[in-house]
């Protein structure tokens, strides 16, 4: 391509006025914007971008093209040159509205595999509930349901078929999103129902505050993040420790019910850091 850009560039640019090129300049012109619009690197570039806006301009370009032949046919020089520029301008604006293209498939990809991440991180986060708590069969029946809809996600994808692909992916993150949620309103009905003492339920949320902090290690243990989200993260974590040592003070002093509420302010931050992180877990 930018071979065929440099030579249109000192072709088309400085080049003597139409009323001034011959014939066969005109022929030449010809044979030269011809490659560009039907076999060049640019020609290329349109048509595997799949674009719309890039495939209408190159059939724009396409028409500018056989103008301009016709008019060389019955000798109009002068209409046949203007013709050639336009088409080799509009084919040029067929490449540019493909780089669009590529940025918006660049996202389009992103946002999937995120999402994609996301899910994957929940799917071991349900797990590790799911076994502690004696679960495991619930676990498996759902990773299977979770495990088909991203499987038929990534073959749309492969197809293709983003739009559809997106579909499925956000199945699947909401289908485990939704369990991990229901075993964390699970534990809410435990708390509403059994806890017989402030202590019983002390006991509770410091567990529960160690289960976030080891999801912290799991979910993101092989994230990519940048300065600023790591920083975020180690400030929510400092801050859950701050509040997790007043807590176990206050628990030595007999003093559950003020333990309880900075034990749970102190996995309110927890779930800050994973957020943060890019993996949404229930709070």
């Amino acid at each position: 391509m930018k071979i065929f850009t440099l030579f249109f560039v000192l072709m088309f640019s400085g080049a003597a006025p139409a009323s001034e090129l011959s014939a066969a300049q005109i022929d030449d012109r010809i044979l030269f914007v011809g490659k560009l619009i039907s076999s060049s690197s640019a020609f290329q570039q349109v048509e595997a971008s799949g674009n719309p806006d890039a495939l209408r301009l190159k059939d724009d370009a396409v028409r500018h093209y056989d103008e301009a032949i016709a008019e060389r046919e019955v000798g109009n020089l002068d209409a046949a040159s203007e013709s050639l520029a336009r088409a080799v301008s509009v084919m040029y604006a067929a490449v540019d509205a493909t780089k669009n293209n590529v940025a918006t498939r660049d996202k389009e990809k992103r946002d999937f595999d995120n999402r994609a991440a996301s899910t994957e991180a929940l799917i071991s986060a349900h797990k590790t509930i799911t076994t502690e708590k004696g679960l495991e069969a619930q676990h498996r029946e759902l990773e299977s349901i979770v495990a088909a809809r991203v499987a038929e996600a990534n073959d749309l994808r492969a197809a293709g078929q983003p739009d559809e692909a997106w579909a499925r992916i956000n199945e699947a993150y909401e289908l485990i999103r939704d369990g991990v949620e229901r075993l964390r309103q699970g534990e809410t009905l435990v708390r509403e129902l059994k806890f017989e003492t402030e202590e019983d339920e002390y006991l509770y949320e410091l567990d529960r505050n160690d289960t976030h902090a080891m999801l912290i290690e799991l979910l993101l243990k092989d994230r990519a993040s940048s300065q600023d989200q790591s920083d975020r993260t180690q400030s929510h974590r400092a801050a859950s420790a701050e509040l997790r040592l007043k807590a176990e003070s206050l628990a030595t002093k007999g003093q559950f019910k003020d333990a309880i509420e900075m034990l749970e302010r102190s996995t309110n931050e927890l779930v800050k850091a994973i957020r943060g992180a890019g993996v949404y877990i229930p709070g």
